[in-house]
């Protein structure tokens, strides 16, 4: 049986933030979350089920727009729920750079190129729950060996933080 993702979009676009910002990508959003954040936009209730050829025909069917080696960006809702690394290795197997956007609460594939936290805890916002440098370095336990770590800060907190292959 073929497994089937819950898929809310494909597009391509520029990465907006963190180390690959300015980058070409084709972002794949994937539907679905552990979390319900009261500031979430992502409309979780309408999405494709598609198989991962399907996702990969779409996928190349705008890649060819990047400059240079494709990016393909995993982001949702929280992909973690759907991704494992065979699928990684799919795309990779393609030519894909592959980078995750996820909300951290869940371990993330370890053959991904580069993997950007955003750190939240039960849906709150970190001003409203007062996170602590310790809670957000606790992240750090579902990281690869052999990562390379950065943060973007702002207003004193980690907002985003990115695990690549150096």
């Amino acid at each position: 049986m073929r497994r089937m993702r819950r898929i809310n979009d494909i597009f391509y676009s520029l990465q907006g933030e963190g180390y690959n910002t300015g980058r070409a990508a084709v972002f794949v959003r994937f539907a679905g979350c552990n979390l319900r954040c009261p500031f979430c936009d992502t409309a979780f209730d309408t999405y494709r089920e598609m198989t991962d050829d399907e996702i990969l025909t779409e996928i190349s069917s705008t890649s060819h727009l990047a400059p240079r080696k494709p990016l393909v960006v995993l982001t949702g809702g929280e992909p973690t729920l759907q991704v494992d690394e065979a699928f990684v290795d799919l795309l990779h197997r393609h030519g894909f750079e592959v980078a995750m956007e996820s909300n951290g609460t869940r371990p993330a594939p370890q053959n991904l190129d580069w993997l950007t936290v955003s750190p939240k805890l039960r849906g709150e916002r970190r001003e409203e729950r007062g996170e602590s440098k310790e809670e957000t370095e606790d992240l750090h336990r579902y990281f690869p060996c052999g990562y390379a770590v950065g943060c973007s800060q702002g207003e004193g907190n980690a907002d985003n933080i990115g695990v690549g292959t150096p």
